[in-house]
C-alpha cells in the first residue's frame, strides 16, 4: 500500500497538522530518541502533561513524554489544536510515517476480524463472536480480559482455550 493510500484512509486525529503562523512553543525529540519534549507556553505544556500518559517535565512550559506510536498519534492530534515549531522535522516525519503505517495495519485488522479456532484440548463449541474474541486475544499481546467477580473458572477455561500460546495472569 502506498503512503498516499494510507494517508487517505487515516482517522481524523492523524491528519497531518498544517503549519500555522503562530506557534505555542517548540517540539523536539531527545537526543537518545526516547522522548518528545514540548517547550513553550506554560498552558500548552500543562495541557500536554494532562493529555499524555507517562508525561514528565519540571517547571512551567516543559512537557516530556515517551516516543511511541500511540503517544505520537496523540501528539499529531495535539499539534492540530496547538501548533508547535518542530525542531527535528526528519525525526517527526519518520515517526509520523511509522505511526501512519501502524494505524493503517490496525485498521485493516479491525476491519476484517479473523475467527480463531481453539486448541484441540478445548472441548466445546465457540460462537462466532467468541472466536473473534479469541483471535483478538491472540493477535493483540496486551489484551486485558475482565472476569466477573469470583469467576476463577472463567480464567482457567480461557487458559485451556488459548493453550500454551499465552497464559492469563491473575491480578487482584
Amino acid at each position: 500500500m502506498m503512503m498516499n493510500d494510507i494517508q487517505a484512509a487515516l482517522p481524523q486525529y492523524l491528519v497531518r497538522p498544517v503549519p500555522a503562523g503562530e506557534t505555542f512553543g517548540t517540539l523536539s525529540k531527545e537526543k537518545n530518541g526516547n522522548f518528545w519534549i514540548i517547550e513553550g507556553d506554560p498552558q500548552v505544556a500543562v495541557m500536554a502533561k494532562r493529555l499524555f500518559p507517562g508525561s514528565q517535565g519540571r517547571g512551567a512550559g516543559v512537557a516530556k513524554f515517551p516516543a511511541n506510536k500511540r503517544t505520537f498519534a496523540d501528539l499529531v492530534w495535539f499539534l492540530q489544536r496547538w501548533p508547535l515549531q518542530i525542531a527535528n522535522p526528519d525525526d517527526f516525519e519518520t515517526d509520523y510515517q511509522s505511526t501512519c503505517r501502524y494505524v493503517a495495519k490496525r485498521q485493516a485488522i479491525n476491519a476484517n476480524p479473523v475467527q480463531a479456532a481453539p486448541d484441540v484440548v478445548f472441548k466445546g463449541e465457540l460462537r462466532p463472536f467468541q472466536q473473534e474474541g479469541l483471535s483478538w486475544m491472540l493477535t493483540n499481546r496486551r489484551t486485558l480480559v475482565a472476569f466477573a467477580a469470583g469467576r476463577t473458572d472463567c480464567r482457567s477455561r480461557l487458559n485451556r482455550l488459548i493453550g500454551n500460546r499465552r497464559r492469563l495472569e491473575t491480578r487482584p
